[in-house]
């Protein structure tokens, strides 16, 4: 595993969510995040190794890494010169107002919820995100991750103007990797009680049932993959999410 020394000066610190700040750092045309809530750095890699086994071409692959002498992950930056990632809520906030997620959950049902997402963005951008969210629920109720929230959905504004979709990105909470809502001390049935969505519903099959189906595995490929994680609690937490959802997702 690389070990890489970075000084504070690269420092960058985001307020993404309820959770509170963040420390990051970006140097070189890179991010790196250091572990704080669980094996973050572990998940992220994983997911880069899932994804490279989909149809998906458009995300962010992680390697971990060792960062001032703790763990974490390392990625090169998505964005090119002259563009800026704007989050759903930027979006929202930028054409109405207040918060997305508030307005979101004062919809009654998931469907109306999916459809003020893809109208939202269609009107403000002329984007189309169905895969987009497909993608991300798809890979979210695979991994159980907590943390799909308005700030780290997003698309990419370009110089001239013009969007274009995100990669899929920030999946560490995933696996049961925060520790505030999974303590190492329950089991597995216990903390796939406590699991949920955070966008269009606590339900994770829900959100991928509304959103339709786009994803798809090489499970044959994957599992080849994933064999030197054998052993993990993560790694047989996917195993089952993986067996569980095979005839929705095998190519």
């Amino acid at each position: 595993m690389e070990e890489y020394n970075i000084s504070k000066e690269y420092a960058v610190t985001f307020r993404s969510d309820s959770k509170g700040s963040q420390p990051k750092y970006h140097k070189d045309g890179y991010w790196y995040k250091v572990d704080t809530m669980g094996k973050e750095g572990l998940v992220e890699k994983i997911c880069s190794i899932i994804l490279s086994c989909s149809n998906v071409k458009n995300y962010v692959e992680y390697e971990e890494c060792i960062i001032n002498g703790r763990q974490g992950c390392r990625s090169k930056d998505f964005l090119k010169q002259g563009e800026s990632f704007v989050t759903f809520q930027k979006i929202f906030q930028y054409s109405n107002g207040g918060s997305l997620a508030d307005r979101i959950m004062g919809l009654e049902t998931p469907e109306r919820r999916y459809e003020y997402l893809l109208k939202l963005i269609w009107d403000n951008c002329k984007l189309d995100c169905t895969h987009y969210l497909q993608n991300n629920f798809a890979l979210d109720m695979l991994i159980m991750n907590p943390d799909r929230h308005f700030h780290n959905l997003g698309v990419i504004l370009r110089e001239d103007g013009s969007y274009d979709e995100a990669p899929i990105f920030d999946n560490g909470q995933g696996l049961f990797q925060n520790r505030n809502i999974f303590p190492p001390y329950l089991t597995i049935a216990e903390k796939e009680e406590r699991a949920c969505g955070a966008t269009i519903s606590g339900s994770f099959e829900k959100q991928f049932i509304v959103a339709g189906k786009h994803f798809l595995l090489d499970y044959e490929k994957l599992f080849e993959m994933l064999a030197c994680y054998e052993g993990l609690e993560i790694y047989d937490v996917l195993k089952n999410q993986l067996q569980k959802y095979r005839k929705l997702l095998e190519k």
